[in-house]
């Protein structure tokens, strides 16, 4: 098995993976690609805050941010 065997062999995987994905979103259950999306928004606005609550906590304290 070569390298790019299993190069291949990862993205073959990754295709498949959103096949349920591509099936969810044409069905009924379209919403649940909406719910993941949202979920991903919702992730990164919480990590954003992190981020500067722990700038802000570094200026006081006079350390690296």
């Amino acid at each position: 098995m070569s390298y790019t065997d299993v190069m291949y062999g990862i993205g073959d995987l990754a295709t498949a993976s959103y096949a349920g994905l591509r099936a969810l979103g044409s069905g009924p259950y379209g919403w649940f690609n909406w719910l993941l999306i949202g979920i991903g928004i919702g992730m990164m606005v919480w990590w954003m805050n992190q981020m500067l609550k722990y700038d802000k906590e570094a200026e006081q304290n006079g350390t690296l941010k």
